[in-house]
């Protein structure tokens, strides 16, 4: 069966308003000299669109992980007992979580789903966009790998830690940046913090960031 190459079989409606560009560099491909000299040296965020590998991402598509029945646990920010949340006390599947999934310990957030284990997704150190990304950031660590699912409105709580690289296999994922000097963690579930009324935006970073595409964040950010 033949799919959309950007899509993957996915639904794409939303009811978040998308910001539909970035406050930051935005590349269609960057080279090892580049990425030192522009951005990890300076400390500066910057989004490379296309990067992942059509290959790669097809292994994402609606109809092969719709095929996976296990139940996973879901709740309103990445790790909610961190910032002292609970999870929803059920279970469900990718299925039952593509567009905007609510239980009943959170019913009026859009849960997701957080974890360091790439089931049931394919190793991110085994594709062709890792190996490709390896030979740009040089001497890559890899501290903690993380891959995270959700519907519409979903997303992780406000945070910042050590440099990381942001894959996007399917989907689209909205931004909200701040700098090291104005770091902050928050306990409120995204969605939930950037449409208080009243909220200062004059600091904040945006970016609309699309299937395939990479975002690359120094440390602090």
């Amino acid at each position: 069966e033949e799919l959309d190459a950007r899509t993957l079989g996915w639904r794409e409606d939303t009811s978040l308003e998308q910001y539909d560009r970035c406050d930051l560099d935005v590349l269609d491909s960057l080279t090892r000299h580049d990425f030192e000299r522009k951005y990890k040296d300076l400390g500066r965020p910057v989004l490379i669109r296309n990067f992942v590998s059509d290959k790669d991402r097809c292994s994402w598509s609606q109809k092969r992980l719709f095929n996976d029945i296990q139940k996973y646990n879901y709740g309103p920010t990445a790790y909610p007992t961190i910032t002292g949340s609970q999870s929803c006390s059920e279970h469900f599947t990718i299925a039952e979580s593509e567009h905007g999934l609510r239980c009943q310990n959170h019913p009026n957030f859009s849960n997701y789903h957080a974890s360091h284990s790439a089931s049931p997704f394919k190793d991110i150190v085994r594709t062709e966009t890792y190996a490709k990304l390896a030979s740009i950031v040089v001497g890559m660590g890899m501290a903690g790998k993380q891959y995270f699912w959700g519907g519409d409105k979903s997303g992780a709580t406000m945070h910042y830690h050590n440099a990381a690289f942001n894959f996007l296999w399917v989907g689209t994922k909205e931004w909200f940046l701040t700098p090291p000097t104005l770091a902050a963690f928050s306990g409120m579930p995204s969605f939930q913090l950037w449409n208080r009324t009243g909220i200062e935006m004059g600091h904040i970073m945006r970016c609309t960031q699309h299937a395939g595409d990479l975002l690359l964040l120094p440390d602090g950010w």
